[in-house]
């Protein structure tokens, strides 16, 4: 009987651990390896010390988070014109909601609803007063009929700007949409191919990069690398694409490094 009672307590305790197991194993968050990216590629073309990006601002005490938020720090003056990737980070306000879809992501109809309620709760958690001190921008490979539809029907109307950038207002909030795969062909938007399908099925069909742009791509490499190997006391994080990410970088990198004349090649 002793030995019966022992093995039912064995069970329950194995079941427990197992249950217990499966829990954790469902907690497990798992992120995308492109926001990180262009969050990398935001600060790195913003005028420093001027805006601060947030990535995964959460906007509820549950999972409710836009993907990035750029602040307008408290500094006098007006900040110094960005030189890259204006399509996205010029003419920003006070408050800037990027809403990206990466390389194998497209808007869906949701997207538009969700970007409205993600501004209008901004509002609330940030204690913003005026509406009118936030700015909706979002970052896609294409346009999709069902967002533009979905756009239409809460009041919203397109208009194009230039190659890849749509304006309108959605609701009393300006909302800028920046098509990456055409608006990547623009001088000083060469950058935005690292979020592209494109960087995906074709990382060697990176365009021909500025010294400035250059410079930006290496620092995306050692964030792509400290993606994969994190520094010491830094929390390795479960990524959707992560593979692809990396792959996909080391693959440009030859590209970019092919490009490069013999002797600058042989200088490191």
């Amino acid at each position: 009987m002793v030995a019966l009672l022992l093995m039912a307590k064995g069970n329950r305790m194995a079941t427990t651990r197992e249950v217990r197991s499966s829990q954790r194993q469902r907690r497990v968050r798992v992120y995308t390896a492109w926001h990180p990216v262009l969050v990398a590629l935001l600060e790195h073309v913003l005028p420093e010390g001027w805006y601060q990006c947030i990535s995964e601002f959460q906007l509820a005490r549950e999972p409710l988070r836009v993907d990035i938020v750029i602040l307008r720090r408290s500094r006098r003056g007006a900040p110094p014109r960005p030189r890259l990737l204006t399509s996205v980070v010029g003419e920003l306000a006070e408050h800037t909601l990027v809403h990206f879809k990466g390389p194998t992501d497209e808007l869906e109809r949701d997207d538009a609803r969700m970007l409205l309620a993600y501004a209008l709760q901004y509002l609330v958690v940030a204690e913003i007063d005026d509406p009118g001190a936030v700015a909706l921008r979002v970052l896609a490979p294409r346009l999709t009929p069902r967002f533009t539809e979905a756009l239409r029907s809460l009041g919203c109307t397109l208009t194009p700007t230039g190659p890849g950038t749509q304006e309108g207002r959605l609701g009393v909030f300006p909302l800028r949409v920046v098509e990456t795969v055409a608006a990547n062909a623009r001088e000083g938007e060469h950058l935005l191919y690292t979020v592209t399908p494109g960087m995906v099925a074709d990382p060697g069909g990176i365009p021909a990069l500025s010294p400035a742009e250059v410079a930006v791509f290496w620092a995306l490499l050692e964030h792509v690398e400290q993606v994969r190997h994190p520094l010491p006391g830094q929390r390795k994080r479960h990524m959707k694409d992560e593979k692809r990410v990396v792959e996909s970088f080391e693959q440009a990198l030859a590209r970019l490094v092919a490009r490069l004349p013999p002797e600058q090649r042989l200088a490191g």
